[in-house]
């Protein structure tokens, strides 16, 4: 039985497309762009999907539907998008979504789409229990932050996060991201943010300071000598940060924690960039 399909081009053409049993399949990949209606009509006709990639790109997406589109056993959703993915976003509900992965690509930071409040709107209309969250963006919002996406998101494992354009002073910096990841001492009383995250990858900016990341690495490394359900963070295994300014890690006390941690343990990447950067 025919359950995986992956398409190279679209001039495979309507007829061989009606041909495919859409509703037995669980896997479904499209190396061509789409409107942001063709994906939805496909979706729809896959009730039994539970793996999607699809690439898309709507200048002036015009959307006849008006009710979120209903795919109840889709786990893994992959995006690429060229043109406001919000339009897309506003019109899934997804109460299976496990995976997410969403490259906003080839657009200034003008022009990116606002993907915040949409993303989060699609959380919170589905299943909430996202274990994978990949998000690779031009540029946010200020109005909305890294912590508001994070408290959306409790059971995340695997986070990466890449924006483009971020400027130093933005409520999604990489500097935030760190101390938005940074688990509290016990007596701090605000609430932890993705207790269960493992893996991190973070594409920095100029804004990431040395004591905000070792801080964060120490308080999801080090495991506190009383724990309580409230307070337990699951021990983070792998960090990977891209972009590094090569001035950032001068601080000869800080390679050397670095150094022991990854000997504890700890992955830990990191790619520098150029002096002149």
């Amino acid at each position: 039985m025919l359950n995986s399909v992956s398409e190279t081009s679209l001039h495979s053409g309507p007829r061989t497309l009606g041909l495919l049993p859409w509703t037995q399949l669980s896997a479904y990949r499209a190396n061509h762009l789409f409107s942001h209606q063709q994906c939805l009509d496909l979706l729809g006709q896959m009730p039994n999907i539970i793996t999607f990639y699809a690439m898309l790109e709507d200048p002036t997406p015009q959307l006849s539907r008006r009710s979120p589109s209903r795919c109840p056993k889709l786990k893994k959703l992959d995006l690429w998008s060229n043109y406001k993915l919000s339009h897309f976003l506003n019109y899934l509900e997804l109460p299976s979504l496990t995976e997410l992965s969403i490259d906003e690509c080839g657009r200034s930071a003008e022009n990116s789409s606002e993907w915040e409040p949409s993303l989060l709107s699609l959380i919170h209309r589905s299943s909430r229990v996202l274990k994978t969250l990949v998000l690779k963006v031009q540029s946010a919002n200020d109005q909305s932050n890294i912590a508001g996406l994070l408290k959306a998101t409790p059971r995340l494992e695997i986070f990466q996060f890449e924006m483009r354009s971020a400027n130093a002073d933005s409520s999604w910096s990489s500097e935030r991201v760190v101390q938005a990841l940074a688990a509290p001492s016990a007596c701090r009383s605000r609430p932890h943010l993705v207790p269960e995250l493992q893996f991190l990858t973070l594409m920095c900016d100029r804004s990431l300071l040395v004591h905000s990341f070792m801080d964060m690495i120490e308080s999801r490394w080090q495991m506190p000598s009383i724990e309580t359900p409230e307070s337990h963070v699951t021990r983070i295994k792998s960090i990977s940060l891209h972009r590094i300014p090569a001035l950032l890690f001068e601080d000869q006390e800080s390679l050397n924690r670095v150094e022991q941690l990854a000997c504890e343990g700890l992955e830990i990447k990191f790619v520098k960039l150029p002096p002149d950067w």
